[in-house]
């Protein structure tokens, strides 16, 4: 975790990969692994570990919602949509989630359920600056600039 938090993803690997040579079953071991791997831009990598976490623990939402947001880097939006519903199954006020989920349906062209999904998030937590901002994107894209600024 300290070489993560240093951003030295490539070495996080590595102790990483040592801690699943002593228990292959732990399954935070495998989603930091996919972590490090999606900070690295090794998408589909990332994507293998989050699926190992999920053989391990098929409940862990943040497992999930770091899936979606691997299959969202590799533009497979409708994957990642379902990856995200997964999570808020598990874990209906996972604001990270909401958001994310929102980002998808915004890429997908679903303008008002992205908004409905960033409005989800933001009641969780009014001050996640990165939800305020897509929001605003999806006003914008629905030509509702007004509100936008308003509302901001």
């Amino acid at each position: 975790m300290i070489e993560s938090q240093r951003k030295n993803f490539a070495a996080a690997l590595l102790f990483i990969g040592r801690a699943l040579k002593l228990n292959s079953n732990y399954a935070p071991a495998h989603s930091n692994t996919g972590n490090a791997l999606r900070e690295l831009k090794r998408h589909e990598e990332a994507l293998a570990s989050y699926e190992d976490v999920l053989a391990i623990k098929p409940d862990y939402a943040e497992a999930l919602c770091n899936r979606g947001n691997a299959l969202f880097e590799l533009q497979r939006h409708e994957e990642a949509l379902a990856s995200y519903d997964r999570a808020l199954a598990i874990k209906p006020d996972y604001a990270e989630a909401l958001g994310n989920r929102g980002n998808a349906l915004h890429q997908l062209k679903r303008h008002e359920i992205a908004l409905a999904s960033y409005d989800r998030a933001l009641a969780i937590r009014p001050d996640f600056a990165e939800v305020l901002h897509n929001r605003g994107k999806v006003l914008r894209d629905l030509k509702r600039q007004e509100k936008s600024a308003r509302q901001q």
